[in-house]
């Protein structure tokens, strides 16, 4: 099985201790030397630096023999590169996080599968558990995700094939449990519109019983 590598998966999988699994999975990963780069970038996690500084057999390093014209000018090289180098290969899979870097690589008819669809095929595997690496990726800068209830929420593809993860968005802030609902509140009730004279509420009408109203003192005898 050919599997090529962008550097977003490799990252986060790094982060959240459990790269280890692409080996289980796959056997080998090949990346091209620009992911290399920038996974050794200054601006890089430490725990990532040092995790290359030591690098697995596993993981193969292999260059591109040419470079494709991207219709996408967005792409970074390390992308770029591997979308290059997948398609040169005709690997089975790419891994790769980039919304528009999967796009570019599906016009090319080529395989994607993102860090969130690893995860769950681990989890599956028993390889690991799907909540506790949801969590630690959640407290990266990855995308905001929903925890899933189970596996069964990531094997299941849309009417395209493809595998799409949960929501996303902007990180949050601190990591809490989403997995649960809250009870919806429902807002108070408003008064029926023909009640209302002239765009205002009525005042209400007290009425007294007789043995209510007190009856004004008279003049005092003399």
């Amino acid at each position: 099985m050919i599997v090529v590598a962008d550097t977003s998966p490799l990252q986060y999988l790094i982060l959240i201790e459990h790269v280890d699994v692409l080996p289980a999975l796959y056997g080998r990963v090949i990346v091209p030397p620009a992911v290399l780069t920038e996974l050794a970038h200054e601006r890089a996690p430490a725990s990532v630096r040092t995790w290359l500084a030591d690098k697995p057999e596993w993981l193969q390093v292999q260059t591109p023999n040419s470079t494709l014209t991207m219709t996408d000018t967005t792409l970074g090289p390390g992308e770029s590169a591997a979308i290059a180098l997948a398609e040169e290969l005709s690997a089975d899979a790419l891994l790769i996080d980039d919304r528009a870097g999967r796009r570019e690589a599906e016009k090319r008819r080529l395989a994607v599968l993102g860090t969130l669809r690893v995860l769950a095929d681990a989890a599956e595997q028993g390889l690991l558990d799907l909540q506790i690496a949801l969590r630690r990726l959640a407290l990266t800068n990855f995308q905001r995700l929903r925890v899933p209830r189970s596996c069964a929420e990531y094997s299941q593809p849309s009417a395209s094939g493809e595998f799409h993860p949960p929501q996303v968005g902007k990180a949050p802030p601190r990591i809490k449990d989403i997995s649960s609902t809250r009870p919806r509140l429902h807002p108070p009730r408003l008064r029926e519109p023909h009640a209302c004279i002239g765009g205002r509420l009525p005042r209400r009408s007290f009425s007294r019983s007789p043995r209510q109203v007190r009856q004004a003192p008279g003049p005092s005898p003399r």
